[in-house]
């Protein structure tokens, strides 16, 4: 039986882990589950699956701890980075989202842990810190668990290009507007995900993510790196060898398959982790990307070109502008006017430490509120 530590178990990563463990119950062993907010959540969480840890915010220890007395508690501004010290876990599932997911997975891989790896802004900005562990990574993003996939076993050098597919968005076939409503931007037409990567998805900011993300967990090249458009998702990847062949991997867009193969790996699973019917390959369809209509994917490139701080002050500058807009404080279509504006205005570094990265992000996300402050977009 492997024992599993969940980060981030209120999430849509987390959830779907959890799902997969239930069903898998002979399989798996539910050591640590942790929520940031969704409190409630994690209370019928604790209820069902009784892990033995819980992680918490120091602000939620007092109500979980009068409801589970019994239960060990880890607490405190540090409690998702202190969770990783607990003993006897065999894969943690890195589920929780956004930069605060760099330093914990930072300190699982200094501890020899194996990680299954949803959040793809710690490779993005931890990448040259990151490269250096990808023996104890097991990609869970769907795109990048594919390429994981194909990628196994193969000759690198008989390795000529990757692509990337992306859904395209709530707006790969809309015009995007200054009028757009919060509704319409969260109403992604196939995966079911949490608020910020929905965002990001109707962007193409989690597609050029994707990008550096690639870049770095399959040591490639920017050349070796496409993207396509493909609005039915089932192809969630595909590579391209030299002599002109050419192999995809294919499931029903549910982010159980990919959770399910990084838990049982490197086995796979006895069956099929969800309830979904068979998929009809008779239709799918590719497009090439609108790189004028979803800017993203530019800096993306020039991020993995020319390196140094460029990944960093990408991700910062686009999750918080990502936050103001969920907080309805900017419209959709400022996202892509602040990112761009600060990246094109900054003056990029070489990473050195951990440190570097911490202050860049900082410093970034001051910026992007001070744009904001001043309406200067």
């Amino acid at each position: 039986m492997k024992t599993v530590s969940v980060f981030g178990s209120t999430g849509s990563i987390g959830k779907s882990t959890l799902k997969v463990i239930e069903k898998f119950q002979d399989k798996f062993k539910l050591k640590f589950i942790s929520a940031n907010k969704n409190i409630e959540e994690l209370r019928k969480q604790i209820e069902k699956f009784k892990p033995e840890y819980v992680g918490v915010p120091e602000e939620s220890y007092g109500e979980i701890k009068n409801l589970f007395p019994e239960l060990k508690i880890i607490s405190g501004g540090n409690f998702l980075e202190d969770s990783v010290d607990i003993d006897n876990v065999d894969l943690i599932l890195m589920g929780v989202s956004g930069f605060a997911a760099l330093k914990p997975t930072i300190k699982a891989f200094e501890k020899g842990r194996i990680v299954a790896l949803a959040n793809k802004e710690s490779i993005v900005a931890g990448g040259e810190f990151v490269k250096n562990y990808l023996s104890q990574i097991i990609p869970v993003d769907s795109e990048h668990s594919s390429l994981f996939q194909l990628l196994k076993n193969i000759d690198r050098d008989s390795l000529k290009k990757i692509y990337l597919t992306a859904s395209g968005g709530p707006f790969f076939e809309k015009e995007i507007t200054e009028n757009l409503k919060k509704e319409d931007v969260l109403n992604h037409p196939v995966w079911d995900m949490g608020a910020k990567i929905t965002v990001d998805s109707a962007t193409m900011a989690n597609k050029s993510l994707e990008i550096i993300e690639a870049f770095y967990l399959f040591s490639l090249t920017p050349e070796m790196i496409d993207v396509i458009i493909h609005p039915q998702s089932i192809v969630h990847s595909l590579v391209e060898f030299n002599d002109g062949v050419r192999f995809a991997q294919m499931s029903f867009p549910d982010m159980r398959y990919p959770i399910s193969y990084a838990l049982f790996y490197p086995e796979r699973a006895p069956e099929d982790p969800t309830d979904k019917v068979n998929f009809d390959i008779s239709e799918l369809k590719f497009y090439k990307p609108d790189f004028e209509k979803f800017p993203f994917l530019n800096i993306a490139y020039d991020s993995i070109k020319n390196g140094g701080s460029r990944a960093i002050v990408f991700n910062a500058a686009n999750e918080e502008s990502v936050f103001l807009f969920l907080e309805n404080r900017i419209k959709f279509t400022d996202i892509f006017k602040i990112v761009n504006k600060i990246y094109e205005n900054e003056s990029f570094y070489k990473i050195k430490s951990l440190d570097d990265i911490m202050s860049i992000d900082k410093e970034i996300r001051i910026k992007v509120k001070q744009l904001v402050n001043k309406g200067d977009f």
